[in-house]
């Protein structure tokens, strides 16, 4: 990293003093000092700082306190950038100046080799980057006045490599190691038990009008359709808040989120009128259909906190603050935040909840400004919610409204976070925004979290696309319809008849090649990987702004496999071929209705099992393999390639049906043990 860095100090008035570096390597002047240093961890360098205000009767600029300035670069990148308070999006350019403000992950290539800018966010000062007119800014900030230093931080790495992704996993790596712990990276979180099988959400059915009643409904729904959900998610708003059961219903969407958004939270319970036998007994009812329950509810209480006149208000003084913005929250102290998140969590598990999805998470440059640095306060409240849920539900827990890097550098133990702006039903123009934002904060979010793409409806317009989307994410999958419109056939290729999710390995991000690419006006179409029990699975999307043809080449390569020889099978539509050493194949989609779901199956051995063909995900069916045959996790339709005759545990011969390349077998739900029978 070049140590001729640009250093200026920003007070909260508005001045700016630049510093000059020292023959010590000191940056200074009269009003301040700034001590930079790198030290090597892992792939990465890490970039510290050490600074102090000394200008008589100034203090810190709460949003930009010191910035270190990079010289400029001519380079394509894809910036992760906070849009709002809750999510990150992608952003591309050429050059670094043009970096978008409040950037959170920075990736561009030089020649062959890929290089990453990673803000990080320390005790006291969180980190961005942002564009200027001369160069790429780091810039720190904390939210809180009155500060005339900042203490050692390390406030961003940089790190180089060949392959991006490596990259991003070294580079993930080295900051579980500079943060000592406040993060851990993906492959030491074990996927949670109860989001390995299908779920549904009630917000886009029912929104704020959720009743016990409508989710008795909806369950006989699942129970009649036989359509395996298996978990349901109570959301906005259960609660008791004062005001809602007025809301008319046909007020319009932007209206009523208003009326959301200044309604406060009376009391921990469930509303008396729409839960007539409180949280416990809609829970029960639930658990007695055979569904497992959780519990939404926002860290501040409501989207307007705590009601003040309410008991709840009375109850917990102690622990609740009101904030120059008139909301009173809970104080952003790791004492007050657990003692309000187990109060909200004992609750709901004494009514029998089984996890619970915490929303509205990163609220701190609204709600805790001017109250305390945001590295403290976000180290206190997300540390309370890690710790309190681990001690109710284990690794129950949906994170979400919670992108933003404090939030994200500041849970040790959490497994699952939301990715993605709200689903919008109805919406094409939606899912492009969409799959942009899954796809490239599971690049960089995904190194420490399994990415939750967020619910979807299976009679949406977009319903197949969204659920091809489920199926590659390596994610929980959970849906949202309407009372009477749930699909079965949308939801069967996700699925077993217990409602097993065929879950991908990994996370799904773009291809190498469409890293720095904005598909929305690009030629070519936009391609999203991941692995699957030994295979790649790889998704492809027209997303171009005017609707216009793309056309591009797939390897194996681009679906994280090695050189060699590959069976390739396209999930929707039945076609299957061999792809020899090296070889690519053309694909041109035409339109935003077209998109294509492909696996590599690698050719090694005289048979190669496809495992369960009317699922998207196929190989996640097969629990083992041997050169004479394979064990399923289910019976139903299975495709091989090399063999046209198999015995089961239930019958001695079975001829195949050939498609293509391909053998494909219908078996019994119970005919799960297969041997292949070669001549």
């Amino acid at each position: 990293m070049n140590k001729n860095f640009t250093v200026f100090l920003q007070t909260a008035t508005g001045r700016e003093f630049s510093l000059s570096r020292n023959r010590e390597g000191i940056y200074d002047a009269p009003e301040g000092r700034c001590e930079i240093r790198t030290e090597r961890v892992g792939i990465a360098q890490v970039l510290r700082v050490k600074a102090a205000l000394t200008a008589q009767g100034e203090t810190l600029s709460e949003d930009a306190a010191l910035t270190v300035r990079l010289p400029n670069r001519k380079v394509r990148f894809v910036a992760d950038k906070m849009h709002g308070e809750f999510w990150c999006r992608p952003e591309f350019g050429e050059e670094l100046a043009k970096v978008p403000p409040r950037t959170q992950a920075l990736l561009w290539k030089e020649g062959k080799v890929w290089r990453l800018l990673w803000p990080l966010c320390g005790k006291k000062f969180n980190c961005v980057l942002s564009g200027g007119e001369k160069g790429l800014d780091i810039q720190l900030f904390s939210f809180a006045p009155g500060l005339t230093e900042i203490p050692e931080t390390a406030c961003v790495l940089l790190a180089a490599g060949k392959d991006p992704h490596a990259l991003l996993r070294g580079a993930a790596e080295a900051a579980e190691r500079v943060l000592c712990g406040r993060v851990k990276t993906i492959d030491r979180k074990p996927f949670p038990e109860i989001f390995e099988y299908l779920g549904w959400c009630s917000w886009d059915a029912f929104q704020i009008r959720v009743s016990e009643a409508g989710l008795a409904e909806k369950a006989d729904e699942f129970l009649a359709k036989k359509i395996p959900v298996r978990w349901c998610i109570i959301d906005d708003m259960w609660g008791h808040v004062k005001g809602l059961n007025e809301v008319p219903a046909d007020l319009p969407f932007a209206e009523m989120v208003k009326v959301m958004h200044g309604s406060a939270l009376y009391e921990m319970e469930a509303d008396p009128t729409r839960f007539p036998n409180g949280l416990s007994g809609a829970i029960d009812t639930l658990h007695r259909k055979g569904f497992k329950v959780g519990v939404w509810y926002p860290t501040t209480g409501y989207w307007k906190g705590v009601d003040p006149n309410g008991p709840l208000a009375a109850r917990m003084a102690d622990d609740l603050v009101m904030t120059p913005a008139g909301k009173l929250v809970v104080k952003p102290t790791r004492e007050a935040a657990e003692r309000f998140h187990t109060a909200m969590q004992e609750m709901i598990q004494n009514a029998g909840g089984d996890f619970v999805k915490v929303d509205n998470q990163s609220h701190y440059r609204n709600t805790y400004r001017h109250l305390l640095p945001v590295g403290e306060a976000a180290a206190a409240i997300q540390g309370a919610i890690e710790t309190v849920t681990k001690e109710h539900f284990g690794d129950g827990l949906i994170n979400c409204m919670g992108m933003a890097s404090e939030c994200m550098w500041n849970r040790a133990e959490s497994a699952v976070s939301r990715c993605s702006d709200d689903f919008m039903p109805e919406n094409s123009a939606w899912f492009a925004k969409h799959i942009l934002q899954c796809s490239y904060n599971s690049l960089f979010q995904g190194q420490f979290y399994f990415s939750d793409w967020d619910m979807w409806w299976t009679d949406d317009a977009q319903a197949l696309k969204n659920s091809v989307c489920r199926a590659i994410s390596g994610g929980p999958v959970y849906v949202s319809d309407k009372l009477g419109r749930s699909r079965g056939e949308i939801l069967s290729p996700l699925c077993f008849s217990d409602g097993k999710l065929l879950r991908a390995d990994g996370q799904a991000t773009p291809t190498n090649d469409c890293l720095l690419t904005d598909p929305r006006t690009a030629d070519t179409p936009f391609k999203i990987f991941n692995r699957v029990n030994g295979c790649g699975v790889l998704a492809a999307f027209n997303l171009h702004e005017e609707n216009k043809p793309q056309t591009g080449e797939i390897s194996a390569a681009d679906a994280g496999m090695r050189a060699g020889r590959y069976l390739v099978c396209e999930q929707l539509t039945g076609e299957n071929f061999v792809l020899e050493r090296g070889e690519r194949f053309t694909l041109t989609l035409p339109d935003h209705d077209a998109f294509r779901l492909y696996l590599f199956f690698p050719l090694s051995g005289r048979v190669t099992p496809l495992g369960r063909t009317d699922k998207f995900l196929s190989p996640a069916a097969i629990l083992r393999r041997s050169q004479t045959g394979i064990r399923l996790y289910e019976g139903g339709k299975l495709g091989l390639f090399g063999v046209s005759r198999i015995a089961t545990n239930l019958r001695p011969e079975i001829e195949g049906t050939q498609k293509g390349v391909i053998w494909t077998f219908n078996l019994a739900p119970n005919e799960t043990e297969i041997r292949y029978l070669i001549e």
